[in-house]
């Protein structure tokens, strides 16, 4: 859409329009509006992340102070996961930063999910500092990759299971 004024613009640009009555749909994300729940799932979702020790599952409760990097969408090549967490390692951001990285599912992957989890598994084995800040889980609802994209106090969950 060429500029703010929208609609009374466009005919100016596309005069078969003119006579026309004309619907744009609003640009980009819709904002998000928190559910009456969104904060209490929040809270479960950052106490599952950070319980989980450092194992793949999850991230160690210690380093639940460092700045979280988020990255959504399914396992495949073409969204380049693989050289995403290359590129975090050879930054040195793995001594800094927690990488989570939310897509696709183990249970029942496909052939290119399993391959992505395999070489992504592989690369993180072979730094234990990244290994331990980084994360991968399975694919969430939107609502709950939302959840945890947002800013907030993280729970004290030293100590849990």
């Amino acid at each position: 859409m060429p500029g703010r004024p929208g609609t009374e613009e466009l005919p100016a640009h596309v005069p078969q329009l003119r006579d026309r009555r004309v619907h744009v749909q609003p640009e980009g994300i819709a904002p998000f509006r928190p559910a009456v729940d969104d904060g209490a799932t929040a809270y479960g979702l950052l106490a599952r992340l950070f319980g989980g020790g450092g194992t793949g599952g999850g991230l160690d409760a210690a380093d639940r102070d460092l700045p979280l990097l988020l990255c959504v969408g399914r396992l495949h090549p073409v969204k380049q996961q693989e050289q995403l967490v290359r590129a975090w390692m050879l930054a040195g951001l793995h001594h800094r930063t927690t990488l989570l990285l939310v897509g696709g599912s183990p249970a029942d992957p496909t052939a290119v999910e399993a391959e992505v989890r395999r070489r992504l598994t592989e690369l993180l084995a072979a730094d234990p500092v990244a290994r331990r800040r980084a994360a991968l889980w399975p694919a969430l609802s939107n609502r709950h990759s939302q959840d945890t994209d947002r800013e907030g106090p993280v729970p004290d969950v030293a100590g849990s299971d």
